[in-house]
C-alpha cells in the first residue's frame, strides 16, 4: 500500500490510498492520518480510487481515523471506492458513520 498526503486549498487534508490495505500498512496510515488531521482545517478527504483492496484492520483504521478527526471538529469523506473496497465497506456498515454526501 502507498499513500500520498497533500493539502487543498479550502481546509481540506487529502490521502490518497493505493495497492492493498493489509495488517503489515496499518501503523504507515496511521501515522499518515494522525498528520492528515493535524494539517486539515475542516476536513480530510481519503481518496480510495486506487485502493485494489482493504481488510478488516484496515476498515477499522478508518473508523480510528474518523473518530480522531470529529475530536478535533473535523470530518471525514471517503472518495471513490472501488467496488470491491465499497462492498468491503457496505459489510462494515460504515453508511452509520458516513453521510451519503460523503461517502462518494
Amino acid at each position: 500500500m502507498e499513500t500520498k498526503l497533500y493539502p487543498l486549498g479550502g481546509g481540506e487534508a487529502v490521502i490518497e490510498v493505493s495497492g492493498r490495505f493489509e495488517p503489515k500498512f496499518r501503523e504507515h496510515f496511521r501515522s499518515t492520518a494522525e498528520i492528515a488531521v493535524v494539517l486539515a482545517a475542516r476536513e480530510v478527504l481519503v481518496d480510495l480510487r486506487n485502493l485494489s483492496y482493504i481488510d478488516a484492520g484496515g476498515v477499522d483504521e478508518l473508523r480510528e481515523l474518523t473518530s480522531n478527526a470529529q475530536a478535533f471538529g473535523k470530518q471525514v469523506a471517503l472518495l471513490n471506492p472501488s467496488g470491491a473496497v465499497r462492498r468491503h465497506l457496505e459489510l462494515a456498515r460504515f453508511e452509520r458513520i458516513f453521510h451519503a454526501a460523503e461517502y462518494h
